[in-house]
């Protein structure tokens, strides 16, 4: 049986300024607010995909920000 394997968010920034490169394409690193409840599964459709809810805040209003993660 495949083991299920998760991503987990750093719980400390590993970058010095909070970005980095893969190719030609620039992402922003997400670090792990303690205080906030991040929820991920496994999608029941596709195990390879990984779905990712994580609370967000703009401003003084939360909202969410979903990000779906390919695992293989």
């Amino acid at each position: 049986m495949k083991q299920k394997v998760y991503y987990k968010f750093p719980e400390f920034q590993d970058t010095k300024k909070g970005v980095f490169w893969v190719g030609q394409i620039k992402f922003a690193e997400l670090v792990k607010d303690p205080c906030l409840n991040t929820e991920s599964e496994i999608d029941p459709d596709f195990e390879f995909m990984q779905n990712i809810c994580i609370p967000i805040f703009k401003g003084k209003k939360e909202d969410e920000l979903f990000i779906t993660l390919y695992r293989n």
